[in-house]
């Protein structure tokens, strides 16, 4: 006896002819005769539960291509001529990063960088001038005087 590979148009059909009767007795229970007992309650929500979901899983399964377990994949990355990378891509030689360091810069790039780190610095001086008062301020409240150079005097 020989057992063939089900399909997976087969097993969504045969989930959508499971969801019938599975859809069908849940809502006719739930809708017409209710539940006294809490094992009814619950066989009902599973038979409504299961069968959504075998309508949505048959219905996915039939409009869906079947993507495999990652064998084109693997062969694709073995393989140089089955690969989905293009040929100028794996043939181009590849730049040494001091190469690409040695981009030509201009004089105006220069001079832009300079400026930019001028104003950086000043910035930074401001700011630790600010700084640099204020906790000044607070330690003279405190009774503590400082100089410049960062000596306490009591």
């Amino acid at each position: 006896m020989k057992i063939e590979k089900i399909t997976r148009k087969q097993w969504a059909v045969a989930f959508l002819i499971l969801s019938i009767p599975l859809v069908w007795w849940g809502y006719v229970n739930f809708m017409y005769k209710g539940s006294n007992s809490a094992v009814m309650a619950m066989a009902i929500s599973l038979c409504l539960t299961s069968g959504i979901c075998c309508v949505v899983g048959g219905i996915y399964m039939l409009f869906t291509k079947e993507k495999g377990r990652g064998e084109g994949l693997l062969a694709s990355q073995t393989k140089v001529k089955d690969s989905p990378i293009k040929k100028e891509i794996i043939n181009q030689p590849t730049k040494k990063v001091n190469e690409m360091a040695k981009v030509k810069a201009t004089k105006d790039t220069h001079v832009a960088d300079a400026v930019k780190e001028f104003r950086e610095i000043g910035q930074s001086m401001k700011d630790g001038a600010t700084r640099r008062a204020n906790i000044r301020a607070r330690l003279k409240e405190m009774g503590i005087a400082i100089d410049e150079d960062g000596k306490i005097d009591v």
